[in-house]
């Protein structure tokens, strides 16, 4: 019976842990996703991407652990995409690659507006709102990629200087921070009308955030300050 209450009390404090640093512990998550196709030619490789992807998918359950209509949606939406994971997309018509890149937008999506309700009510910088910080960076990065992805799948050579097969998918996640962050190296460029525009909106978003963000950050440590 103590051993079991015992436990009780450590479960219940490692689930407080994990909450107090969700977007912590998400951005985390994100960091690895992002990390581990580097090292795709390491025969490892498959084994510790199925590991951090769950990881990644738990770290979005965590972010919204108190909110219950939210988490359920969270937890549908993120068992499709483990489920559409694991599925043979040779065997599956094109259409289905939409439907899993609208599942994927949805996800992050909620954790994306997440994310910015905590940026806004937060009164006090901490750990946890840098994490949010970073966490939301990757959220609208990933998010591009997605989108960017869709583009080349809808027509082929919306984009130059892709690799081909899977690389093709890391290539446009890539292209899609480079965007974010208006670095613009050229090794990828959009070259169709629509693939220009969105790329442009992306450039935006990405200096919009900064700003807005950089400015909300100030605000609540100078605020915190001052009290």
């Amino acid at each position: 019976m103590k051993n079991n209450i015992a436990m009780g009390v450590k479960t219940k404090y490692y689930m407080a842990f994990a909450y107090r640093y969700r977007f912590l512990i998400l951005w985390i998550a994100f960091l690895l996703e992002f990390i581990v196709p580097s090292f795709e030619n390491n025969i490892n490789y498959h084994f510790a991407e199925s590991i951090i992807f769950t990881f990644l998918i738990f770290a979005g359950f965590n972010v919204l652990l108190a909110r219950k209509r939210m988490l359920y949606l969270i937890v549908f939406l993120g068992i499709t995409i483990v489920l559409a994971r694991f599925i043979n997309d040779d065997v599956l018509p094109l259409w289905t690659e939409y439907i899993k890149d609208a599942v994927l937008i949805s996800y992050y999506s909620v954790i994306i507006y997440e994310i910015f309700k905590e940026l806004v009510d937060q009164q006090k910088v901490n750990l946890n709102t840098i994490g949010a910080v970073l966490a939301g960076f990757f959220v609208i990065g990933v998010i591009g990629g997605v989108i960017f992805s869709s583009i080349e799948t809808t027509s082929p050579g919306s984009f130059v200087g892709l690799n081909e097969g899977r690389e093709k998918v890391h290539d446009l996640v890539y292209f899609s921070f480079i965007t974010l962050t208006t670095i613009g190296y050229g090794d990828i460029s959009p070259v169709s009308y629509f693939a220009q525009r969105v790329t442009v909106i992306f450039g935006l978003i990405g200096n919009f955030y900064s700003t807005i963000i950089i400015g909300i950050i100030i605000s609540k440590f100078l605020s915190s300050k001052s009290k």
